[in-house]
């Protein structure tokens, strides 16, 4: 039988059953999974990358003309990326993975205007339809 019972930071859960274990087990492997999955497949959000990059110290170094001057160092959404990397590991920011994706589609957005790359559909291209073959 499995109990759970509330505690002061979170639940605590039971199991008097070692057949049930695995499987308890098994299911929240399952649930951990499917949330990683979750996240790592989510939209960068240029909403929150806006608020991200206004909460940061990012124009105290610089002024946004060094987005749309003529001679700037990033020419593309890698470049872009990378950038706002350093910037992050140069400023107390510690921003996750995923903020910086919306700090970088939202700066990409407002300023940059690269093309967002392909999709990767999976789908297999037909023969003759290949690179090579071209």
């Amino acid at each position: 039988m499995i109990r759970i019972r509330p505690q002061r930071y979170g639940l605590r859960i039971y199991n008097n059953d070692p057949e049930k274990s695995s499987e308890m087990k098994a299911v929240l492997f399952v649930m951990s999974a499917l949330l990683l999955v979750q996240s790592a497949w989510a939209a960068p959000d240029p909403v929150n990358g806006q608020k991200l990059f206004a909460a940061s110290q990012c124009l105290n170094c610089h002024g946004t003309e060094v987005f749309s001057r003529p001679d700037r160092k990033v020419k593309s959404l890698a470049e872009l990326e990378s950038q706002v990397r350093r910037c992050d590991a140069n400023l107390p920011t510690n921003w996750y993975d995923d903020e910086i994706l919306d700090v970088v589609a939202y700066l990409n957005k407002t300023y940059y205007k690269f093309a967002a790359p392909a999709a990767n559909t999976g789908a297999v291209p037909a023969a003759g339809n290949t690179p090579a073959a071209q």
